[in-house]
């Protein structure tokens, strides 16, 4: 799977959730799949294909270095999300 796809299958369960504001957690997914894109190195492989750290934990503290601060409830459950799909 590739990170676009990665992209809108985490959006579309996101909108299957039933969550009174899913615009903020679509939102984080946008500033994720920047994040993951300025670091392909570390997330896509040779073919395109995602691959995400064994520890969810890694691509958390990579993402907290990378904008500068904690992340949001809504960013940890965009990457727990992901997780599922990869």
């Amino acid at each position: 799977m590739n990170l676009i796809q990665l992209k809108f299958k985490v959006q579309d369960s996101l909108e299957n959730k039933g969550l009174k504001k899913p615009n903020i957690r679509h939102g984080a997914m946008e500033h994720i799949y920047q994040f993951m894109k300025d670091n392909k190195d570390m997330f896509l492989g040779a073919n395109g294909d995602v691959r995400l750290p064994s520890d969810e934990t890694v691509i958390k503290n990579a993402y907290k270095k990378y904008k500068g601060r904690e992340l949001s409830s809504a960013e940890m459950s965009v990457i727990n999300e992901m997780y599922r799909f990869v």
